[in-house]
């Protein structure tokens, strides 16, 4: 039988299941191994693609949350998220000071911006439209 990346995807999908980050990262080598071995070299640089796309066929969905600073709410807005939604949400967190406060939260392809920065651009679309 043929090992294919989306098995070693699921595998490690399924072994990451409780451990902690730095355990993941291991199982996550191991999986790239275990891709080489298997003749999948080629899968070794589309593989976090093919593990996104098999954990979001098991109904996880993706979202990112950015914050001007590092001491943000992302746990509390995972978990109104997965209450919203009723699935599995993984967040990354990215950091971007120029949003001056606030936050800007992409879940799939919607975009809710509430920044600052955000704030101000609206604020000047209207203000310059109202001019014209």
């Amino acid at each position: 039988m043929k090992i294919s990346a989306e098995d070693i995807a699921r595998a490690l999908i399924e072994t990451c299941q409780g451990l902690t980050e730095k355990q993941c990262a291991e199982a996550a080598d191991a999986a790239l191994e275990a891709l080489r071995k298997n003749g999948l070299t080629r899968a070794v640089r589309t593989f976090p693609r093919v593990v996104r796309r098999e954990m979001e066929r098991q109904g996880t969905v993706f979202a990112e949350l950015t914050t001007p600073s590092h001491d943000s709410e992302a746990e509390g807005i995972r978990a109104a998220l997965e209450s919203a939604l009723k699935k599995k949400v993984s967040l990354s967190c990215r950091h971007d000071s120029s949003i001056l406060g606030g936050a800007i939260l992409q879940v799939r392809d919607d975009r809710y911006d509430a920044s600052v920065r955000g704030s101000l651009s609206r604020l000047r679309q209207t203000l310059s439209s109202s001019v014209h």
